[in-house]
């Protein structure tokens, strides 16, 4: 219960107390504009790149490279490699988010099995007579390939790079990049 300080008029003791219970404060100063900041968009990274180098009638290196979404790389030395077997390693985000920007510079999901852009059969009528023209087909039998298989969301495609014409220069690359970010020179013995 609250009573009246002695010396102060009861009146005077109930509007001290009323105006009391309604004081709120200080009024609060305005809220300040702040600037939104915008987290950089992360590119979304392949769930799972393998590159396989395959032998040859010499002494190529073979082995297959597995690099995950996480990060995480797989390693498998089959034959003229320092490193026989397994081994791991790891990537960063910096690295998985380069090689999907290469993945795309080489139009990997556009390309054809052997690394090139279809070509559609050009066709042409001429009265009775349908003459069409189609692209050639090479086949390599001493050169080592590059099988590159790529899982992005529910897409997966393959690539067989046989080496015995001119690919794309972007295809080149990634290959070389994943054997990069793979580290894949310590493990063959360069």
């Amino acid at each position: 219960m609250w009573r009246t300080p002695p010396g102060v008029p009861k009146r005077l003791g109930c509007a001290l107390l009323i105006l009391a219970a309604c004081w709120t404060g200080p009024v609060a100063p305005e809220p300040v504009a702040t600037e939104t900041v915008k987290t950089p968009h992360l590119r979304p990274v392949p769930a799972r790149i393998v590159l396989e180098r395959t032998g040859c009638m010499g002494l190529c290196p073979s082995y297959t490279v597995t690099i995950l979404g996480n990060g995480t790389i797989e390693w498998i030395g089959e034959a003229n490699v320092a490193a026989i077997g397994t081994r791991a390693g790891a990537a960063t985000r910096t690295q998985l988010e380069q090689l999907s920007r290469m993945i795309d510079k080489a139009r990997f999901f556009d390309l054809d099995e052997s690394g090139h852009i279809p070509v559609k059969p050009a066709c042409v009528r001429t009265g009775n007579t349908v003459s069409c023209s189609i692209s050639s087909f090479s086949m390599c039998t001493d050169t080592s390939h590059a099988i590159i298989t790529i899982t992005r969301g529910q897409r997966t495609h393959q690539i067989d790079d046989a080496h015995c014409f001119d690919q794309p220069t972007a295809l080149v690359e990634l290959e070389d990049f994943i054997d990069e970010v793979a580290k894949t020179d310590a493990w063959v013995g360069r």
